[in-house]
């Protein structure tokens, strides 16, 4: 679902994000940018507060930002630094998230970690409680856990996306392993100026 920016607003769009390639920021970024058509520079960041930064200082045109998700509430971080930023709100959109355990065919049964952000974990709490033997590992972001597999053995798995499946050649263990079917995160698209969207589009901004 797509809200906000229009196309003729834009021509290149240099984006900050959490995380890097196969990360569901990544996704939620190539996705609304497509959308219209637009070639999308990407602008990975390690945090949130880096994104606003990014923003605010003209490195890039754009941030993209999780600010809520069905499952587990509100992103405090985002909404504290919508407050205490210089950004406004130009467009939005809802990504369903469909989490995946990820990791090599040849270590199935033998999983005894998994890598994961702690949004992504969390939303897969009954799933890895069902596993007890699937020790649950906090990394920054879904490329992170992704980036460990790649160091680790075939006993390890992480929690993310189909995307960052095939992004980093691995396998999909196991599909649907969220506490939820309809989960859905909101991600805000912010710029230091107002841009005003089609009237024919219905949408939040500030």
């Amino acid at each position: 679902h797509f809200d906000g920016v229009r196309s003729d607003e834009l021509r290149e769009a240099t984006v900050a994000y959490l995380g890097g390639p196969g990360s569901y920021s990544h996704v939620a970024s190539h996705d609304f940018f497509s959308h219209r058509g637009e070639t999308m520079a990407p602008a990975p960041k390690r945090d949130f507060v880096s994104i606003f930064r990014a923003v605010e200082n003209g490195e890039t045109s754009y941030g993209v930002a999780p600010i809520e998700n069905t499952t587990t509430g509100g992103i405090n971080e985002v909404y504290d630094l919508l407050v205490d930023g210089r950004v406004k709100i130009v467009g939005e959109l809802h990504l369903k998230v469909d989490h995946c355990l990820i990791g090599k065919m040849s270590g199935q049964g033998r999983i005894n970690k998994v890598f994961g952000h702690p949004q992504a974990l969390a939303q897969s709490r009954r799933y890895l409680m069902s596993h007890p033997e699937m020790a649950p590992h906090y990394v920054s972001s879904t490329t992170r856990a992704l980036e460990r597999l790649l160091e680790e053995d075939d006993t390890a798995a992480a929690i993310g996306g189909s995307a960052a499946a095939r992004m980093f050649g691995m396998d999909i263990l196991a599909r649907g392993v969220g506490d939820h079917e309809q989960n859905f995160t909101r991600f805000i698209v912010i710029a230091r100026d107002d841009a005003r969207p089609s009237r024919a589009v219905e949408c939040k901004t500030s």
